[in-house]
């Protein structure tokens, strides 16, 4: 709530700062009235509109399709404190869970996340959050035939824990 409202603050700033000065620039160069410069107004909204409001939400690291084979690389997990653990779930297509672990560091947390997609034959996986407190990664793809809706495991999620 709070990060959209300063997002909005921040849009409704910069438009006003850019249109503003770019009409005023205008008006000088042009010698015509401001209100005749509502292209301008609309075309700088739009754009520090666009900027503020870019896409990001909670996935701070990389998102989206990757290989598994930079699977090390990519994911932003730290590791844990000494009172902190990470706590891995396999996450069916309903959401539920399925099975959970704690592991105390972040090589065995990937370890999981690789032995459960080599299961599923899988070389790629789409990661939908990826911040150093949380890591959710799933299935591309999947199509369903011959199997009950919810009961099929899609994916892992890693949350670092306090104990």
């Amino acid at each position: 709530m709070l990060r959209t409202i300063g997002r909005s603050l921040l849009f409704l700033l910069c438009w006003l700062i850019i249109s503003g000065g770019f009409s005023l620039w205008l008006a000088v160069e042009t010698n015509s009235t401001l209100h005749h410069q509502w292209w301008v107004h609309a075309l700088v909204g739009l754009a520090s509109w666009s900027w503020a409001f870019k896409s990001g939400g909670n996935s701070k690291g990389k998102t989206g399709v990757i290989n598994l084979s930079d699977l090390d690389s990519i994911v932003e997990i730290s590791d844990p404190s000494p009172r902190q653990a990470i706590r891995a779930a396999v996450v069916r297509q309903s959401g539920n869970e399925q099975k959970v672990d704690i592991v105390h560091n972040r090589e065995d947390g990937l370890k999981l996340v690789t032995q459960f997609f080599s299961r599923k034959n899988a070389d790629t996986a789409r990661i939908w959050s990826n911040t150093p407190s949380r890591l959710d990664i799933r299935i591309v793809y999947y199509h369903g035939r011959g199997t009950k809706e919810g009961k099929v495991v899609r994916g892992v999620t890693l949350k670092l824990i306090d104990l």
